[in-house]
């Protein structure tokens, strides 16, 4: 052992042991937080602790949180941050950083209060999800994702912390959390540590929640629609059939009781979310949809949404690494993994609508398919676990949505090799229970170790592909990988959207006034050039409306309800002067590649593994 080995343990034990001196002392956190008493569009919130042992310490609000893969930095939305002693004198703060304030002479440290802002009223100004931010319309709507209020002192953050939230009485707090508190306007949560603070979102609104039972798991959802557009009740029906396939599914795996589904339905304008999807807990799922949605899409959209988070109950809640399980807010070390996290995870939420009779094997085929043609605009030279691993910097960060696409193939392809090497009996959902069970919720796996693990659980095909193709930067054979099945690649000409296709847009915002324009590409569509439309044409009206970047998501919904020959007449600013358009609707078509079953014998192998993985055994 060299002086320098001898220096570093002697450092690391100092440390440990100031750490546990403090844990030693202070035996939990008291937070409070006040709705009732709003200011300036600012919640109050007081931290109460006493019995530190060091001069200094660190409160600490999180830069990042688990999910979102994104830095985001809510120390920026707390003012007039106090330290007090038990007299009620300030204590000198420095803010060391946008979400770290150093305490000084701590040992005298009783409380300290401070005020928040939220996120979702200056949705233009940050980077923030939406379904990750914070919502403050006093007496109306609080969103609490409390990674957002509430933070940790550095070296405490596996304090229990005891949470009381006072509210009005007319607003309901919809949670996967128990309520210690009987009182109409407190709510008390008692809580182990400070994730379990992070992992439970809550809403304050008019109640408009309802329940119903998965066997052992109770199922709570909560709507908050303003204008009153939508409601749980319309949602139950749907969800409840949905979420009864997934269980099936999934089988006898389970690591919940209780699942909470809160949705905001955000109104079209910029001091409301913008953001549109779904952050995932352990227990819960925060969505954020528009409330102008029409029932249908909300529907489809909620179905869509709501399984993937679901799905995350697997992984990376029961299935993941160190990096997952000890979370550090403020300096992450980030996990290689999202292949699987979010990879597999959304390659489940298609393949159980598939084999649960929720989707026909063609729409899932061309789910797939899909997800391969938008992995393509994505760089496919990085490793998968490479970008994982820097999904916080660039060049990685811009690639994070293919985690959403070729994540998912991923996932499919390690399903095919499985079922094939295994006759069809087992598939990627049998490896996860494998890994659930040897690991679970509390016990992680070593981050660098996962791809050993997986060969010696018996599927070294699987390793040499994770080795190949997420770890290592060669193309997928796709065409080998669906061969397995039976299925081929196919041409085919097909509907098109006049305003976008998949992921293909026609017009683009100008970000000087909001106004939409077409692109130099639109004329190639057969029902744009039919209007006669050119490159650089700016949109004013449309059959009379007027549209902007503000009501975007409208003329894309109404023009699916165009007919083939109805009339249409656009205003539109060609060069500066003002042009009307007449002219007939003119359905779009597009030139596709599908997925398609190749003509194979009854008695081909490949047609067994297919069944078995479509789940028409």
């Amino acid at each position: 052992m060299n002086f320098h080995t001898i220096l570093s343990r002697c450092f690391f034990v100092s440390g440990l042991f100031i750490s546990l001196s403090v844990w030693a002392q202070v035996k939990n956190i008291q937070v409070s937080i006040d709705l009732k008493n709003v200011l300036d569009d600012k919640v109050s919130v007081t931290v109460n602790v006493d019995k530190i042992k060091t001069e200094t310490i660190n409160y600490m609000i999180p830069k990042i949180v688990p999910g979102t893969y994104a830095i985001y930095d809510f120390g920026k939305y707390i003012d007039t941050f106090r330290a007090h002693d038990k007299k009620g004198n300030l204590l000198p703060v420095t803010k060391s950083d946008d979400n770290t304030w150093k305490i000084e002479k701590a040992k005298s440290l009783v409380k300290i209060t401070y005020l928040v802002n939220d996120t979702y009223d200056i949705e233009g100004t940050h980077d923030i999800f939406s379904p990750g931010g914070t919502n403050i319309l006093a007496g109306q709507n609080f969103v609490l994702n409390l990674f957002g209020f509430v933070g940790y002192f550095e070296g405490l953050s596996e304090t229990p912390y005891d949470l009381t939230i006072t509210h009005p009485t007319e607003l309901y707090g919809s949670t996967a959390l128990e309520d210690s508190d009987n009182s109409p306007e407190t709510d008390l949560f008692k809580l182990d540590r400070y994730f379990t603070v992070t992992d439970n979102p809550i809403q304050y609104a008019s109640p408009d929640t309802l329940s119903f039972n998965l066997n052992d798991i109770k199922v709570e959802l909560s709507v908050y629609s303003k204008n009153k557009i939508h409601s749980a009740e319309e949602l139950r029906a749907p969800m409840e059939k949905m979420m009864r396939a997934q269980k099936k599914f999934l089988g006898d795996i389970n690591s919940t009781k209780i699942y909470s589904i809160i949705l905001y339905l955000s109104e079209s304008n910029e001091t409301d979310a913008q953001g549109y999807g779904a952050l995932e807990h352990h227990n819960a799922t925060m969505v954020v949809l528009p409330e102008e949605t029409e029932t249908d899409r909300l529907v489809q959209d909620m179905v869509d949404v709501v399984s993937h988070e679901f799905f995350h109950t697997l992984t990376p809640l029961s299935v993941h690494s160190g990096e997952i399980q000890f979370f550090d807010f403020n300096h992450p070390k980030m996990s290689q993994h999202l292949w699987m996290y979010e990879g597999v995870t959304e390659y489940f939420a298609n393949l159980f609508q598939v084999r649960e009779g929720l989707i026909n094997q063609d729409d899932f085929y061309n789910r797939m398919m899909d997800k391969l043609y938008n992995s393509l605009n994505f760089n496919d030279s990085i490793s998968f676990t490479e970008m994982s691993k820097n999904i916080l910097i660039e060049p990685y960060k811009e690639n994070y949505q293919n985690v959403y696409e070729k994540g998912a193939i991923i996932g499919m392809s390690i399903d095919i090799i499985i079922r094939e090497k295994t006759e069809g009996k087992e598939g990627i959902l049998d490896l996860l229970k494998k890994l659930s069970a040897k690991y679970g919720t509390n016990k992680p796996f070593k981050d660098d170790a996962l791809f050993g693990e997986i060969v010696a659980l018996g599927y070294p095909e699987v390793g040499d592909f994770l080795n190949n193709y997420v770890a290592g930067v060669k193309t997928i054979p796709y065409a080998e990988i669906f061969d397995k099945v039976g299925v081929t690649f196919a041409n085919i000409e097909k509907e098109g959207g006049f305003f976008i296709d998949g992921n293909v847009p026609y017009i683009t915002v100008n970000q000087a006034d909001q106004s939409l324009f077409f692109v130099s590409y639109a004329t190639e569509n057969s029902g744009l050039k039919a209007w006669g439309i050119e490159a650089g044409d700016v949109i004013k009206t449309i059959n009379g409306t007027v549209y902007n970047i503000a009501n975007v998501y409208d003329l894309v919904e109404v023009s699916r309800s165009w007919k083939a020959g109805d009339d249409i007449t656009l205003e539109v600013v060609r060069e500066g002067k003002e042009i009307t358009l007449n002219s007939k609707i003119v359905i779009p078509t597009i030139e596709v590649t599908v997925l398609k079953d190749e003509d194979l014998p009854a008695g081909d192998f490949r047609v067994k593994i297919k069944k078995a993985w479509l789940g028409q055994e």
